[in-house]
């Protein structure tokens, strides 16, 4: 019996003492994890960079210098326009050509409405652009917000493309690239707002203004201030700071998430280390092209699953996404500038290829984001196609795939190539 209590006693005092130890090593380990985050943190603050919600606040702007009045002023007007022509198939298709009876449908819907031009040009001469938000009631709030209701970009797009299409039908074709610059306006004054929501919403928004640039120069030619007015606004996007000013302020959103749903724990400090550290592996992969960095990101990757940093797994595809997505934004930039220089300077029946510098291009804008190599650029029966390899770096012959498609093809803008017809016997497609 008094074996027994001995045994008890000196197992608890064992157990009792291997806990104490494992605390006191939590706490030191929770110490140095916490000093380090504490130093990280500061080192950005000092640097002038957002490590909360609160950092975004923007001070007050007046309403009419504000795109975003405009755009909800012209929100209920653009939406009938949308809601009016959204099943006309010619006009929203990827094929060339237009049929006449949804084309007079679309004019006279656009004339329908027309105050709703004179508003979007207003807007896009704003000298802010700021959605309503309150950054200081943290990230629940936030997600709240985070859909298309608060700002009518999506429509305000769909209209631009609509007027586009309608005044190239017409042969309007100096107009139409008008139209383009306004959507890549607004696509640059709202670059201004943070987080990656805002920013792949301008993206689309730009994407679609790049495709409609490339539907206007195919469609024939236009004048020498156009393609000038085109060009120099152009040279204001396919940066990669837009990026990275997105990037950072994503990263005050997720450390601000892990305080309010967090507890103070060891693996609080471990997982938003892990965190600081993946958007800085990312800032840094942004300022070079993506095959200097796809091989080191697969590894990155791996080490990140052994370190069992479930937050920084979840982080890595979305971040890796976002930089694919923009190095493919900057090869459309790219190649609409391209063909645009081409169509103004490069007689019709010549088929050399010049130099960016007998384009009157920076030097840059003939570099491949993705392979760092130059642009391909060649000359078709109906018009010059300049286009990049896309991430699986080789040239596929100017094959231009969707987004997202498997494997990717080529990425860049080119003529319009009808669909091969039907083989089989029956009315044609």
């Amino acid at each position: 019996m008094k074996r027994a209590k001995k045994i008890l006693l000196w197992t608890g005092i064992s157990l009792g003492t291997l806990i104490a130890i494992l605390l006191i090593f939590a706490a030191c380990y929770s110490w140095i994890l916490g000093s380090r985050l504490e130093k990280r943190l500061a080192a950005l603050k000092a640097a002038g960079e957002p490590i909360c919600l609160a950092d975004l606040a923007r001070k007050p702007i007046p309403p009419e210098q504000n795109a975003v009045t405009y755009l909800l002023r012209a929100k209920d007007g653009m939406n009938a326009v949308v809601n009016a022509v959204i099943d006309l198939k010619s006009l929203w298709s990827d094929e060339p050509g237009y049929e006449p009876e949804d084309m007079k449908k679309t004019k006279e819907t656009l004339e329908a409405y027309p105050k709703i031009y004179p508003i979007l040009r207003q807007a896009a001469a704003s000298p802010e652009f700021k959605v309503p938000f309150d950054y200081t009631q943290g990230p629940k709030f936030i997600d709240s917000l985070i859909n298309d209701d608060f700002v009518p970009l999506r429509n305000t797009t769909r209209y631009l493309y609509i007027k586009t299409q309608s005044l190239i039908y017409q042969g309007n074709r100096d107009e139409a690239v008008g139209v383009v610059i306004l959507m890549l306006q607004l696509a640059h004054l709202a670059e201004r707002e943070p987080l990656l929501n805002n920013y792949w919403v301008t993206r689309a928004v730009e994407n679609m203004a790049l495709d409609c640039a490339n539907d206007v120069l195919q469609a024939g030619p236009i004048s020498k201030q156009s393609r000038a007015d085109l060009d120099k606004e152009l040279s204001l996007h396919g940066s990669m700071e837009i990026v990275r000013h997105a990037l950072k302020t994503e990263r005050a959103f997720s450390l601000d998430r892990f305080n309010h749903e967090i507890p103070w724990s060891l693996f609080s400090y471990h997982w938003q280390l892990g965190v600081l550290n993946a958007y800085e592996e990312y800032l840094n992969y942004s300022l070079k092209p993506y095959s200097d960095w796809a091989n080191e990101d697969d590894l990155q990757g791996a080490i990140s699953e052994t370190n069992f940093n479930t937050l920084v797994e979840l982080l890595r595809p979305a971040l890796r996404g976002t930089l694919i997505a923009t190095y493919r934004n900057q090869a459309w930039v790219r190649a609409i500038r391209i063909i645009n220089a081409l169509q103004g300077k490069v007689p019709a029946n010549s088929n050399k290829i010049p130099t960016m510098a007998e384009l009157g291009l920076p030097d840059e804008v003939g570099v491949d984001p993705f392979n760092g190599k130059p642009m391909i650029i060649k000359k078709l029966p109906k018009g010059w196609s300049v286009y990049s390899v896309d991430k699986n770096l080789q040239d596929d012959g100017g094959k231009f795939g969707k987004s997202g498609e498997n494997p990717p093809l080529d990425i860049g803008f080119g003529p319009k190539i009808p669909a091969p017809q039907s083989q089989e016997k029956g009315p044609s497609q």
